[in-house]
């Protein structure tokens, strides 16, 4: 009996060793190469392990993919952060890798900048546009266009400038406009730019024909604190208040026997200080008389 119950024992140790147990799955680990052909086309090769699953994604905010190796077309050149995430039962494993694509299109410019006044008038401006080589700088003010890449300026008078810059590259043309004030030049230094001589055209509604004052001429002594006074004669005033841009005038003429007409209205300074346009009102022999319309035009010489 004894030896009966060491056989069973004997035939248990021998069955029991020859069990057989389950490796571990090992975690995945992901890795892949790629290689560019042309047109932006890439053609990755997954050489992941210990993977059966994987996702794909090729930085463009566009292409994804769950193909083991992928062939993807980026439309743009320009570099792109890929990623692969790889798993298997356990886990997942990411990596990573900077694609540069140099034969897709080109990217188109984007046209940004920036603007800092340095005072009394004068701006900096700093590009900040994208993907562009030459670049056009419009300021408004009928100044000279410049083509460098970062600019300074200085305007001659107060008033609202609309600044366009246009950036160039191979992808294409864009342009982006900003428009700014200006109201830090004082008075005087605005003022003493209407010294010099004009030519005055006004014309009045009802009145056939122009009639024409040339060569007005304003010097040191015509400018007051705040604009302009001009003594056309002992008794002919032409008299201007400056702000801004902007200008208000009277004008008192002397037409013989007694009587002198009156001129008032508002107008506006180009910004290169050489035209001025003026609408207002004329109004013969009395200030109390019905007003007439009038345009004038005073242009620098």
């Amino acid at each position: 009996m004894k030896r009966l119950i060491y056989t069973f024992l004997f035939l248990g140790m021998i069955l029991g060793c020859s069990k057989t147990e389950t490796a571990p799955t090992p975690k995945p680990t992901a890795d892949f190469s790629w290689k560019e052909s042309t047109n932006g086309t890439v053609q990755f090769t997954n050489t992941s392990k210990n993977t059966d699953t994987y996702i794909w994604d090729f930085g463009d905010n566009i292409g994804k993919s769950t193909t083991q190796n992928p062939s993807y077309t980026f439309e743009l050149k320009g570099s792109y952060q890929v990623k692969l995430v790889a798993k298997n039962a356990v886990g997942e494993s990411i990596a990573t890798s900077t694609v540069n694509i140099t034969t897709g299109k080109d990217l188109a410019p984007i046209a940004n900048f920036e603007i800092t006044s340095l005072g009394k008038g004068q701006l900096q401006f700093v590009n900040k546009s994208k993907n562009a080589d030459t670049y056009e700088w419009d300021f408004g003010d009928k100044s000279t266009i410049s083509k460098n890449e970062n600019v300074s300026h200085q305007y001659p008078a107060n008033a609202k400038y609309t600044i366009t810059l246009k950036a160039s590259g191979k992808g294409g043309v864009n342009t982006k406009a900003l428009e700014y004030e200006i109201t830090d030049i004082p008075i005087p230094e605005q003022r003493d730019k209407f010294i010099g001589t004009w030519n005055r055209v006004y014309s009045i509604s009802g009145q056939s024909g122009e009639s024409k004052q040339s060569n007005i001429s304003i010097t040191k002594s015509s400018l007051k604190s705040d604009g302009i006074v001009i003594k056309f004669s002992s008794v002919d005033t032409w008299e201007a208040t400056i702000k801004s841009d902007e200008i208000s005038y009277n004008d008192q003429e002397y037409i013989g026997g007694g009587a002198f007409v009156y001129f008032s209205g508002l107008g506006k300074i180009t910004a290169d200080y050489k035209t001025i346009n003026l609408k207002g009102t004329y109004k013969f022999a009395s200030p109390s008389a019905t007003p007439s319309n009038t345009t004038e035009v005073w242009t620098k010489q």
